[in-house]
């Protein structure tokens, strides 16, 4: 999947263009190959708007999988830009988890509306039971994610197909644009784009969590026989509560091996004053999420030894600065979670040449602290 001008898809490319929209592209060894494409006149210039082969075009059910909790104020328009997807063969899964508002009720509207949604009421058990309970359920080709207060463009589905270039692909990701309603803003995350192997994800993202499309699983479409079925798709961690999602993202391309990344923002994310990730206060809450989703991530790890080492070794200083902090702002059940790490880890980091002594010194610190029972 390319976007571009002809003679930008790739260096080596001469494209020679064909009397019905098609394009037939050599490169430098002589082949030929014809393509399909859309294609628009712009002041005289043909610009190919999407290029992939013919045999290449893939097509197959969609579950698209939405949990939703007391979100009345925004279910409607984000159900309305998933029945509007100019791709139809959808199987939407609505997952109401316990909701005390009009959510249900605008759920049952949809479904009656629309035969491809189906509806799931359930106590509410957060939105980790709520995605497996979706998961459990779905009978769809490929997988995608979308929460019940977001939106998505209407060719999301379509392009995200798009992008399975033969076998090969077994995830297309596009771009997610974050809006703050209140404020009138909105800010386009930044976007690799290409074709990456799973290690690569894993190193961008674990990098820079915003990264590689984030730890996101609202803007991936995943092929579900990479996993052997649906019954092999990883399901969500529900102990988890805070980076969960990066955390399944991380399993769930531990299982792939490559991933396509799209240029196009299709996934409009809303920051709402009532969002409950995004409240003032709870900082220890948060923080000890983080820390745990992080160890679970570390154990996933545990079969890739290269990245695990690399990880590891990113994330320990993290330890040893938290129990610091918790200490001096007086969280004293985060700094007892983090001085339990910290005794686990405690010897890989003074041994570590990646290390610095700034963090050793600290270590080293801490542990007199704590024997001395000071800390």
């Amino acid at each position: 999947f390319y976007i571009g001008r002809a003679e930008q898809i790739y260096p080596c490319f001469y494209p020679k263009w064909n009397d019905n929209k098609s394009v037939v592209l050599d490169w430098d060894s002589g082949h030929q190959r014809n393509w399909f494409c859309h294609s628009s006149e712009d002041s005289g210039t043909q610009t190919i708007v999407a290029v992939i082969r013919e045999e290449d075009i893939v097509d197959g059910l969609v579950s698209i999988i939405v949990p939703v909790y007391n979100a009345e104020n925004y279910l409607e328009a984000c159900l309305t830009s998933l029945i509007t997807q100019t791709y139809d063969n959808l199987e939407i899964i609505v997952v109401n988890d316990g909701s005390t508002d009009g959510s249900g009720t605008i759920c049952d509207v949809f479904a009656r509306k629309d035969s491809r949604i189906r509806v799931i009421d359930q106590e509410n058990r957060g939105v980790s039971a709520a995605r497996n309970a979706g998961l459990d359920v779905m009978t769809g080709e490929y997988l995608l994610f979308a929460d019940g207060d977001d939106t998505l463009a209407p060719e999301t589905v379509a392009l995200s197909l798009k992008g399975f270039i033969r076998d090969e692909i077994d995830v297309t990701i596009f771009g997610v644009t974050k809006v703050w309603e209140e404020e009138d803003r909105c800010q386009q995350l930044p976007m690799e784009t290409g074709i990456y192997s799973n290690k690569d994800m894993l190193y961008g993202i674990l990098k820079d969590y915003s990264s590689f499309g984030a730890g996101f699983p609202v803007n991936k479409v995943w092929r579900v026989k990479a996993f052997g079925g649906i019954l092999c798709i990883p399901r969500f961690d529900q102990e988890l509560y805070y980076f969960e999602d990066l955390e399944w993202v991380v399993r769930m391309l531990l299982s792939v091996q490559k991933a396509n990344l799209l240029p196009d923002h299709c996934y409009r994310y809303y920051v709402h004053p009532d969002s409950t990730t995004h409240k003032p206060g709870a900082q220890e809450r948060r923080e000890t999420g983080y820390h745990q989703s992080v160890w679970k991530i570390l154990q996933a790890l545990r079969n890739e030894p290269a990245i695990l080492q690399w990880f590891a070794l990113r994330y320990y200083p993290e330890v040893v600065n938290g129990v610091i902090n918790a200490w001096q702002n007086k969280r004293p059940n985060l700094r007892k979670m983090l001085l339990c790490k910290l005794d686990e880890i405690e010897k890989e980091i003074l041994w570590s040449d990646s290390i610095s002594r700034k963090v050793k010194f600290r270590c080293i610190m801490l542990r007199i602290l704590h024997k001395l029972r000071l800390l």
